[in-house]
């Protein structure tokens, strides 16, 4: 049985990376940041111009602080979305919460689709200043 040989697939790593796709990307590890200071829901990231024919995985982990220490949340979220030819980006399915941890109900983060961009938004609460970081990992995956 040839190295790295991956029974569940029943293909070598040297057939996988032979597939006849493109991978545009490969795994890309981007960190955002910005301060809200209400429940206004604001993007704290984007990714600009997903073109026809392209499929993206993304898991952003997400945490908050209150600049008064009095509220905090955490949270991982992950989802699928694609984009057909002459169609707009659509998710595939629902977005997965791997985790939810909040000390105020009324912080959130979701993804929000405005075709051709994706973005990741997150919600405080009113009269909260709260600093916000996500790291956000995707990889795409083309049809050409």
């Amino acid at each position: 049985m040839p190295l790295f040989y991956d029974p569940t697939v029943g293909l070598t790593r040297t057939q996988l990376k032979a597939a006849p796709v493109t991978y545009s990307t490969g795994l890309k590890e981007k960190i955002a940041s910005l301060q809200t200071t209400d429940a206004t829901s604001t993007v704290i990231w984007t990714l600009s111009n997903i073109l026809e024919g392209t499929t993206v995985w993304i898991d952003c982990k997400i945490c908050a602080q209150e600049t008064s220490d009095a509220e905090r949340a955490g949270y991982q979220v992950s989802g699928l979305f694609y984009r057909p030819a002459a169609g707009a980006v659509t998710q595939q399915g629902s977005t997965v919460s791997k985790f939810t941890i909040e000390s105020d109900a009324n912080y959130d983060v979701e993804f929000n689709i405005s075709s051709p961009d994706l973005e990741l938004k997150v919600t405080g609460a009113a009269g909260d200043t709260t600093n916000w970081v996500a790291i956000i990992q995707y990889f795409i995956v083309t049809d050409s």
